[in-house]
């Protein structure tokens, strides 16, 4: 008899990562942080991760050489599983998601999407369905992060118009009771700074380095635990100083 698919006992683990744009290094979607986000989802199982493959180019692109060498890396590697950040990282065509799950499943592999999960269990057409629902969600929120965008910017210069827009310290200072306009550090958030341009220096993603400092009992200046955005912000701001030692 043949095995189902719940039977199928997967051993090995590969990982895809994919990016098209700067903007997408910069916004924390690196292929570094791709990966560190599926090896930490691996290092939960008891799988094997025997392969990683990576692409700088369009999702619509199916000829992309990354891809390409993974899915014949799979048909001589059954029963492994392959593990993206977001279904988006695969590809950005309906019909052509479809055509790499079957590729899949042609050679005993199954998909876990950090943002779908597991994936084999799905008929194509409600893997298909799931696809689109979830580019129409994505295509809502860049509109709505868009239109948010443009009332903030649009408010800061009627502030700034009116004189009523005060500038806010950075991460790191804070303004002087005595002296306005004048800033001076603030120690224990120049600690966090230094350990943040530390790590990396070290080729650390933002995720990874906002979960290590929550854990060693970092916070934000809020008291809220340390977030990919501020670590983001603290390295663009001393990217002088990373890139010295890259």
């Amino acid at each position: 008899m043949t095995k189902s698919k719940k039977e199928i006992k997967y051993e090995n683990a590969c990982i895809y990562t994919r990016v098209s744009t700067g903007m997408q290094e910069r916004d924390g979607h690196s292929l570094a942080a791709q990966e560190s986000y599926c090896r930490d989802a691996i290092d939960k199982t008891d799988l094997k991760l025997i392969g990683t493959f990576t692409d700088s180019s369009s999702g619509t692109d199916m000829k992309r050489p990354g891809l390409q060498n993974m899915l014949d890396f799979l048909r001589l590697n059954p029963y492994t599983v392959v593990y993206i950040h977001t279904s988006s990282r695969l590809s950005r065509s309906v019909r052509h998601g479809v055509e790499i799950d079957i590729a899949l499943e042609h050679s005993k592999c199954k998909l876990i999407s950090l943002d779908f999960g597991d994936t084999s269990d799905l008929s194509e057409t409600d893997l298909m369905m799931k696809t689109v629902f979830s580019q129409i969600k994505k295509a809502i929120e860049q509109m709505e992060a868009s239109q948010i965008r443009i009332r903030v910017k649009d408010t800061m210069r009627k502030m700034k118009e009116n004189g009523n827009l005060k500038p806010r310290p950075r991460y790191g200072q804070r303004s002087k009771p005595d002296l306005p306009g004048v800033y001076e550090d603030v120690p224990e958030e120049q600690v966090v700074i230094s350990k943040v341009i530390e790590m990396r220096k070290l080729g650390s993603s933002y995720y990874s380095i906002a979960k290590t400092l929550t854990e060693d009992g970092y916070t934000a200046r809020s008291g809220k635990p340390i977030h990919r955005h501020l670590v983001r912000s603290i390295c663009q701001f001393n990217e002088d100083k990373i890139s010295d030692s890259m």
